[in-house]
This record gives structure tokens, C-alpha cells and sequence, in this order.
């Protein structure tokens, strides 16, 4: 049995994770979906872990790109007026609570709202990113 670590982690010893972090956020931002789009999606994950300080980066990202507060609300709950935006907020959130159990059924929603497959390929690679920023957060109690 091992005896459990009393003293948090270091930054030496996540460099390695916190650059792999960085850098896949950075492939995402240089992707096809716009930053609009992407922080939405962001706001919309953000309730389903429920991270405090994540729901407040993500609506202060929101609201520079100048989302309303009534939009910011609905994406919460993964809506929108837009049904684009709508649809891209409700895959990534199916993505993110099914275990990456994604059928082509499943595929037909952001298609038929005009996603092709490299942006769709977006959505559930930001999915998998905000699962690791939230098990990353959780584990060292810090939000890269």
C-alpha cells in the first residue's frame, strides 16, 4: 500500500502535461470553428463538470467576444438562438456524457446544421480537451 501524497504537485513535475495542454488548446484555436463558436462550446461543457473558476473564465471570454448574458445563459443549458450554434453546443455536450459512443445518428445533427467533418472533428476534440483541463484542475487543484 502506498502512503498518500500530502504535499500538492509541482510544476516540474506537470511541465510535460501542461505543454501537451497548451499546445493541443492551440491547435483548436488556430482550427476552422471561430472564437465565437469555440467559447460557447466552452460555456456549455462548463456546466456539466461544474468548475467554478472554469463557468467564470469561459462567461468573462464570452462576454469580450461580446456574447450577451442572455446568450451565455442559454448556451449554459446548451442552447442558443442560432440553431448552428445550437447544434454544435448540443453534439459537444452528447460527446462529452457518452463516452465517446458517437454513432453516424449521432453525426447527422451538426451535419444537417452545415458542420463538416473536420469541424465536427473540432467539437469532440474540444470535448475531450475540457475533460482533461477538468481532470487536470480536479487532480492539482489549478486551472491551466
Amino acid at each position: 500500500m502506498t502512503t498518500p501524497r500530502t504535499e500538492p504537485i509541482t510544476p516540474r513535475e506537470t511541465a510535460s502535461a501542461l505543454d501537451a495542454f497548451i499546445t493541443f488548446q492551440e491547435v483548436l484555436d488556430a482550427g476552422r470553428l471561430s472564437a465565437r463558436l469555440r467559447a460557447q462550446v466552452a460555456v456549455a461543457l462548463d456546466e456539466i463538470e461544474g468548475c467554478p473558476r472554469c463557468r467564470r473564465r469561459h462567461f468573462e471570454e464570452a462576454v469580450d467576444l461580446e456574447i450577451s448574458a442572455a446568450e451565455v445563459a442559454r448556451n449554459r443549458r446548451g442552447g442558443s438562438e442560432d440553431a448552428r450554434v445550437r447544434a454544435a453546443l448540443s453534439f459537444a455536450r452528447f460527446v462529452a456524457t457518452s463516452d465517446g459512443d458517437v454513432t453516424e445518428g449521432d453525426l447527422a445533427a451538426p451535419r444537417s446544421a452545415g458542420f463538416e467533418d473536420d469541424e465536427i472533428a473540432e467539437l469532440v476534440a474540444m470535448s475531450a480537451l475540457h475533460c482533461l483541463h477538468c481532470l487536470h484542475s480536479a487532480t492539482h487543484d489549478t486551472a491551466p
